[in-house]
């Protein structure tokens, strides 16, 4: 165990079979895929050979295999995870509206990791832009309460730091004029069309918004 401890990915796969991936620790049943489609691919059907070959270049390309190592490997309460094809290209798509500073919005099932999805992004963007602070709005305290044990075990945030949950607003705005915490977790209630009146808060930092559930938030 503790010579595998350093290992970053697991890979699996047969001609016949295709290509399945994981971590030190991943279950079986949680070894995944990697599809990743082209246009002219969608719906074809590939030759046995393919389904190991092709997902096995796409999955260990240079730069791709450095990225996924150094930028999506997480803990989660101790437990080493990595993202599913869909997450990795989730992220991917968020880095690229970063960079073009647009919106966007993700669509999930539920159950399909949402709350990791998030996690991922957050971390790329407090590693990589020292301006960056995290607001998470949800609309249920035990939404709220999640994300933030997620991020906590993700290592996102300390174990001692403090708790990023507003508790009021004028808790938040205290907190948006102040350079810590980079990571805040807030209800909708806490907002208000009431807020718009008036001067806007100083705040410090480049804040980037996350809205969980926002088809209802």
């Amino acid at each position: 165990k503790g010579f595998f401890s350093t290992v970053q990915l697991v890979l699996a796969g047969s001609d016949s079979q295709g290509l399945r991936y994981g971590t030190t620790g991943t279950p079986e049943q949680f070894f995944v895929a990697w599809k990743e489609e082209t246009p002219a691919e969608a719906g074809a059907t590939l030759s046995s050979g393919a389904l190991l070959d092709r997902p096995l270049a796409q999955l260990c390309d240079k730069a791709r295999l450095l990225d996924l190592i150094r930028n999506f490997i997480i803990f989660d309460a101790g437990h080493k995870k990595v993202p599913r094809p869909h997450q990795f290209q989730g992220v991917k798509a968020a880095q690229e509206r970063i960079a073009k500073r647009e919106g966007g919005v993700i669509w999930h099932t539920q159950g399909s990791g949402k709350s990791i999805l998030m996690v991922l992004i957050a971390k790329w963007l407090m590693e990589h832009d020292p301006e960056a602070r995290i607001l998470v709005i949800t609309d249920r305290d035990e939404l709220d309460r999640q994300i933030v044990g997620v991020m906590r075990n993700a290592g996102v945030i300390g174990e001692d730091a403090p708790s990023p949950r507003i508790t009021s607003r004028q808790d938040f705005v205290l907190k948006l004029g102040a350079t810590t915490p980079r990571l805040l977790c807030a209800l909708i209630h806490k907002f208000d069309v009431a807020d718009l009146k008036g001067p806007a808060p100083a705040v410090l930092g480049r804040i980037y918004v996350f809205v969980d559930e926002c088809h209802r938030t």
